[in-house]
């Protein structure tokens, strides 16, 4: 109990506790509970096969006192390879796939989370993942209300009508099937995910139009959809996309209010192609053979603003559903959308999985 011991709980199930001095607990296999002891230096190490283990240690998380950090020790592990899941306040690192797992209780909350943790490639700490590194939080098959941490977070809704709340940092929102409300934070680089049969969704974010920053604007990316079968509709001020049928939608609000552009901030990433305000904006007609209501032509009157120029053909359907100007020239809307360039780099086309758990913030895409 005083001084320094090294615990070895071998097989089964144990609880480990180290009390004073510095301490080495190595749980083995099985679902440990490990106390090294708070307010002192203590060494926590694992192997592949090592079980479900909890950590209990307090410690002074200050730039003058890092030398006392805890170290967690994933002997034969990469950092490449781990997960670090946020679950309330805990931390919860997989760091050899899914059965074997270590949480910190209460990591996110003061003198919690004063520890390193060391692969065999490198070690990182607390500023490391806020800085560099994305969480995962996961929801249910009920209705969740998610939000994320400081940095950059994976956020994903499950089943259930959710609420994804990314906040500050370059976040990823996938909320999965049922009716979403996604809000990653404005005027960062955020990504939202969507596959058929995601449901009714609401997109909520701002970002900058102007062409300095035309590289941080979010991306929707929509994924086994070809851009040739979206249909982009305007009611009122929104913008909604149809990318995978009439039951799946995505609706940005306030995408064509003039006075407040930066809600225009998006690239829509399809498997084929993609594309941006900009290039709606330079092309007339998006190309539809039948309107929701029946007719195989569509008024559009002042679709961006603007009126739409430029004869580029386009593939993709846009029907606007604001009511007819008699004044206004009836539009063909039978063009189709082969000549673009990809508004952004082709990386986004084939996205790592929603599941991978850390992407570093220098990454070309996240």
């Amino acid at each position: 109990e005083y001084g320094d011991d090294i615990l070895d709980g071998g097989e089964g199930n144990d609880i480990l506790e180290g009390g004073e001095g510095y301490d080495i607990l190595i749980g083995g296999t099985g679902n440990d509970i490990l106390k090294g002891g708070d307010w002192h230096k203590d060494r926590y190490e694992f192997e592949a096969g090592h079980g479900q283990d909890v950590i209990n240690d307090k410690g002074r998380d200050y730039e003058f006192t890092k030398h006392e950090r805890n170290d967690v020790v994933f002997k034969g592990a990469k950092l490449a390879d781990a997960k670090f899941i946020r679950s309330g306040t805990d931390l919860v690192i997989q760091a050899y796939g899914s059965i074997d797992s270590v949480t910190l209780p209460d990591y996110f909350n003061n003198n919690s989370s004063a520890f390193n943790f060391i692969f065999d490639d490198q070690a990182i700490t607390l500023e490391n993942i806020k800085k560099d590194y994305a969480f995962i939080l996961s929801g249910d098959e009920k209705d969740n209300i998610i939000s994320g941490w400081q940095g950059n977070d994976i956020l994903i809704g499950g089943a259930g009508d959710d609420v994804l709340k990314g906040g500050s940092g370059n976040d990823i929102l996938n909320g999965g099937v049922g009716n979403d409300i996604l809000n990653g934070g404005d005027f960062d680089k955020d990504r939202y995910e969507f596959e058929a049969g995601h449901g009714q969704d609401v997109v909520n974010d701002l970002g900058y139009m102007d062409k300095k920053n035309k590289d941080q604007r979010n991306d929707l990316v929509f994924k086994g959809a070809s851009l040739a079968d979206a249909e982009f509709i305007r009611s009122g001020n929104d913008l909604v996309i149809y990318a995978y049928g009439s039951a799946d939608s995505v609706t940005l609000p306030d995408y064509f209010n003039t006075k407040n552009k930066n809600s225009r901030a998006f690239n829509f990433v399809f498997e084929d192609k993609s594309v941006t305000y900009e290039d709606m904006k330079k092309n007339r007609s998006f190309g539809v053979t039948k309107a929701k209501n029946g007719n195989d032509f569509i008024n559009l009157r002042n679709i961006a603003s603007s009126d739409l120029a430029d004869n580029t053909q386009l593939k993709g359907k846009f029907i606007s559903n604001h009511s007819n100007d008699p004044s206004a020239q009836i539009q063909n809307l039978l063009s189709a959308m082969a000549g673009f360039t990809p508004a952004i780099d082709d990386r986004l086309n084939s996205v790592e999985p929603i599941q991978q758990s850390m992407h570093l913030t220098s990454a070309p895409a996240y």
